[in-house]
């Protein structure tokens, strides 16, 4: 068993889950992942960082 299949049950890799398109039970898509203000602040602070870094 690889590590990326530890603990997912279903046999999907990570790589599945992370490529996975976001729906509705009612099975429309989202055209994107949904975020919150939290997450998008610690996203820019990410991103601001590796071009500060260098």
């Amino acid at each position: 068993m690889s590590a990326e299949t530890i603990g997912l049950g279903s046999g999907k890799r990570i790589q599945d889950y992370i490529g996975e398109t976001p729906s509705w039970p009612e099975g429309t898509r989202l055209q994107r992942v949904p975020m919150t203000a939290v997450q998008w602040c610690i996203w820019a602070l990410a991103v601001a960082s590796k071009f500060l870094r260098g």
